[in-house]
């Protein structure tokens, strides 16, 4: 879903989906992909007027404003073309695993930002967000067609989780390449329910330039 970047005055926002999916029998890929936002954009409003007779008879012509609204943002970075599209290989997991040590592997992704400059904004803060587990608090709920059951997926900066709809700490960026690196694993909700099969997850996570 595209989304307009919203910006305040000190700051700047850009949201981006990631999408999950996988199996969790002997393979199960995560993929993130980053929905393309422009740094352009329009409201487009119809405001009636007046309405002014035309001619003869009961022909009017009606009257309408149209304002345009435009904000151009100042984005210190830019979304490096590696993180547009990125697997996250979640490698082999079984019930056993997730029932002995209630989560599986960690497995690295990292949002890489290039070209940047720190002459006005110099910090980033990332949030991520979707439908959080009901009985797991903070962590990314699979779908409900997903064939895999009794898990959720956390998603963590180092080793702190990072609860969806909440953000990192203000991270400091650094003229040119930056990376942000992150950690994901999938974590059990519930022993008596575990259920190996595939499954899918969706959220978005959102860069705040400060």
């Amino acid at each position: 879903m595209r989304q307009s970047p919203a910006m305040s005055r000190n700051s700047s926002s850009y949201v981006s989906t990631m999408t999950k999916a996988g199996t969790m029998t002997t393979r199960r890929r995560t993929a993130i992909r980053r929905a393309v936002h422009g740094v352009l954009w329009a409201h487009l409003m119809s405001l009636p007027a007046s309405a002014a007779t035309s001619g003869s008879g009961n022909a009017q012509d009606y009257v309408y404003d149209v304002g345009f609204h435009v904000r151009v943002v100042d984005s210190p970075c830019v979304l490096s073309s590696d993180s547009e599209n990125i697997d996250v290989d979640m490698g082999e997991e079984s019930t056993r695993t997730l029932q002995t040590n209630q989560a599986g592997e960690w497995r690295d992704f990292t949002i890489a930002l290039t070209q940047c400059s720190t002459e006005t904004l110099k910090d980033v803060v990332v949030s991520f967000s979707g439908k959080e587990n009901t009985a797991l608090a903070g962590r990314l709920a699979i779908d409900s067609g997903s064939v895999a059951k009794g898990v959720a997926i956390g998603i963590y900066r180092a080793d702190q989780l990072l609860p969806l709809n909440g953000k990192t700490g203000q991270i400091p960026l650094f003229d040119g390449d930056n990376r942000l690196d992150f950690r994901a694993r999938l974590e059990t909700v519930s022993v008596e329910s575990l259920a190996a099969g595939s499954y899918s997850a969706t959220a978005h996570f959102t860069l705040s330039y400060q």
